[in-house]
């Protein structure tokens, strides 16, 4: 009898796992490997305006066109370096090739005095670089080869997004910059840096965040509200009417009140 009621169980859950797994499958659409659509590693995916196409852009940065509800290859983009990001309105899009570009023409309208930033990723939501329309700025952090001193870099860049010029060159003395991100809402953005005291001891190493503000380009006090929660801070998200800052980080999600963050800030 036991010997049955256990064959009855492994059925059973068999049957669940089988159901579940089934369940999985049927809602993934499609699966592509970077071999089948001819790429290298995949680093970025963007939904064209519409979402009937995919651009997908390789660590090459070559940029290949999909088919959004099949996967199949609809055309190869060889004259743009790789897609980040659309333009609010949709009509241009920002490349790999520090271009603003015309979509999807391809003229190109303006580009960037880099050549590129930082490719480390801090935890997974992080990147070298951001690009804000409300607060019309590119800012990166400029690539360190390594932690000697006689090569220190200021690190951070921010550019006009809108004239193509450089704004500033930034950054405090022994600081590596590695990430930047913008809030949506664009008043403010957060750099993470390892500071190095000592080149010959890594050991001493620490790490910091700044918050900067968009407009003046000066750090903000640690001891203002968004200063306090500066490392509490991961992925940023404003909500459309600005009230709400949510932030993915691990295995949190928290919101805050932004229109208390936004008090007495370099007397904002």
């Amino acid at each position: 009898m036991n010997n049955l009621i256990l064959r009855i169980l492994f059925i059973a859950t068999m049957t669940l796992c089988l159901s579940f797994e089934q369940g999985k499958a049927d809602e993934i659409k499609w699966l592509k490997l970077r071999t089948e659509i001819g790429l290298e590693e995949i680093i970025n995916a963007v939904f064209v305006p519409g979402d009937t196409s995919i651009l997908v852009t390789d660590a090459n940065f070559k940029l290949v066109e999909l088919e959004a509800s099949s996967g199949i290859v609809k055309r190869i983009l060889p004259n743009i370096r790789g897609v980040i990001k659309f333009s609010d309105d949709k009509q241009f899009v920002y490349t790999y090739g520090w271009e603003k570009v015309k979509w999807p023409t391809g003229e190109v309208i303006g580009k960037y005095p880099v050549s590129g930033f930082a490719t480390i990723y801090y935890y997974d939501y992080n990147a070298g670089f951001d690009i804000n329309e409300k607060a019309g700025l590119l800012i990166g952090a400029a690539y360190q080869s390594d932690h000697n001193p006689f090569n220190w870099k200021r690190g951070i860049w921010v550019l006009n997004l809108n004239t193509f010029q450089l704004i500033d060159i930034m950054g405090f003395e022994k600081n590596y910059y590695m990430a930047v991100r913008i809030t949506d809402d664009g008043r403010y953005f957060l750099t993470d840096a390892e500071y190095v005291p000592d080149w010959t001891h890594p050991e001493f190493n620490i790490y910091n965040r700044y918050v900067w503000n968009t407009k003046t380009l000066d750090t903000i006090p640690q001891n203002s509200p968004i200063g306090k929660i500066s490392y509490q801070l991961g992925k940023i998200k404003t909500s459309p009417d600005g009230k709400w800052l949510c932030s993915v980080g691990g295995s949190l999600v928290t919101v805050f009140d932004n229109i208390h963050l936004k008090r007495n800030m370099n007397g904002e």
